[in-house]
C-alpha cells in the first residue's frame, strides 16, 4: 500500500497528521475494520515514524477504512483476505478506492501539526508566521486538495487540479521561507 496509495499523493499534498480526537481510537470499527485500519496506518506511517506520521498514519487507515469498507479494500487487492498489506498491489487503484482516498488525506489534514512537526527547517518563522501559514492553509479549499489527491491516486493525464492546489497553497508556503536543510 505504501509502495501504491503513498505514492499515489504528492509530496506537496501530503500536508496532514492527526484527525480530531484521540488517534488510537478504534472504538466506532468493527473488529475486522480495525485490524484493516491497523495494517494500512502501519504501512502509511512508514519506518521509524514521528509522532505526527504514527498520527497520520492512523487517521488515514481509519478514514480509508471507513470511506471505502474492508470488502471493498480486499477485493481490490490492496488487502489480503486476513486484511494485510497485499504484497502484490495492482497497477491501478480502483475509482472508488482513489475516492475514499482522497476522502481520507482531506479529512485527516492539520496544518498546524505537520508544521509544527517539521518546524526545525523553519528556524525563522515566529510563532505569528507559524499562526499565519495554518490560517492561509485552513482557508484553502479542500475541493481543491481532495481534486489534487483524486488526479494523483488515478493517475491522470492532466495536473490541473495539482496545479491549481500548488498555486492556492503557494502563499501559504511562501510565508515559511525556503526550508534550511543541514
Amino acid at each position: 500500500m505504501h509502495r501504491a496509495l503513498l505514492a499515489l499523493s504528492l509530496a506537496a499534498v501530503m500536508t496532514l497528521t492527526a484527525c480530531g480526537g484521540d488517534a488510537d481510537d478504534t472504538a466506532k470499527l468493527s473488529g475486522d475494520e480495525q485490524k484493516a485500519a491497523r495494517s494500512l496506518a502501519a504501512e502509511f506511517q512508514g519506518n521509524q515514524p514521528t509522532a505526527a506520521q504514527r498520527d497520520s498514519g492512523i487517521c488515514l487507515g481509519k478514514a480509508l477504512v471507513s470511506g471505502a469498507g474492508v470488502k471493498k479494500l480486499v477485493s481490490s487487492g490492496m488487502l489480503t483476505e486476513d486484511l494485510a498489506i497485499n504484497a502484490e498491489l495492482p497497477e491501478v487503484v480502483p475509482p472508488e478506492i482513489a475516492a475514499a482516498y482522497a476522502d481520507a488525506v482531506v479529512e485527516c489534514q492539520d496544518p498546524r501539526a505537520e508544521i509544527e512537526s517539521s518546524r526545525e527547517f523553519y528556524p525563522d518563522a515566529t510563532d505569528q508566521v507559524v499562526d499565519d501559514y495554518v490560517a492561509c492553509m485552513e482557508d484553502v479549499d479542500p475541493k481543491l486538495l481532495r481534486a489534487a489527491v483524486l488526479e494523483s491516486a488515478t493517475k491522470a493525464k492532466s495536473s490541473t487540479a495539482s496545479e491549481k492546489y500548488l498555486k492556492a497553497t503557494k502563499p501559504c508556503t511562501d510565508m515559511l521561507g525556503v526550508p534550511k536543510v543541514s
